[in-house]
């Protein structure tokens, strides 16, 4: 059996020193095949898929740098007009988004039983956004709704600066879904 190590190329080498070469970065159903890990193979997503994920979700994880440190916060959003949406209380922490600040969004899906799943990454620019249309989208469609109970009538957008994501499955599950 033979075990591989991605280099930061990005081409794999086979653990005996001979060269397994570059990794094939042919698309597949928006999938660009990475490095072998283990027993587990990981694949880029393109950014297609990668919004085709964001938009049929709606819940996922928004991370900053706070003034009291590093927060990560569940939040129940709606991909709308390539921006992420979301509500929350005026007086929570949350709200500190309401000012222009770095964040990190996550969605994702993890299969532990199976050992596969993917996750896609958002970073970008939170701030509270004003206009009644964002509000009333987020207040009408389905899956923006805050799960938490209170004032949620503060809107924040998060504007992608970059979105990527990846995939994991194992080694032996092919390309096919």
């Amino acid at each position: 059996m033979i075990t591989a190590a991605e280099r930061a190329d990005g081409s794999v080498d086979a653990s005996d020193g001979g060269a397994v070469g570059a990794p094939d970065r042919t698309v597949h159903g928006g999938l660009q095949p990475g490095a072998i890990r283990g027993r587990r193979r990981t694949y880029d997503l393109d950014d297609a898929r990668c919004r085709q994920l964001l938009e049929s979700h709606d819940m996922g994880r928004v991370a900053w740098s706070a003034a009291d440190g590093p927060q990560l916060f569940p939040v129940s959003y709606l991909w709308w007009d390539g921006r992420i949406l979301f509500r929350t209380s005026p007086y929570g922490l949350l709200s500190e988004l309401v000012r222009r600040t770095a964040v990190v969004f996550e969605v994702d899906e993890i299969d532990d039983v199976h050992r596969r799943g993917w996750s896609v990454i958002v970073r970008g620019r939170a701030s509270g956004i004003a206009s009644p249309d964002a509000a009333h989208r987020t207040a009408v469609l389905g899956g923006a709704g805050p799960w938490g109970g209170g004032d949620r009538n503060l809107v924040i957008a998060i504007a992608p600066m970059e979105v990527t994501g990846r995939e994991f499955r194992p080694a032996d599950d092919g390309d096919g879904h």
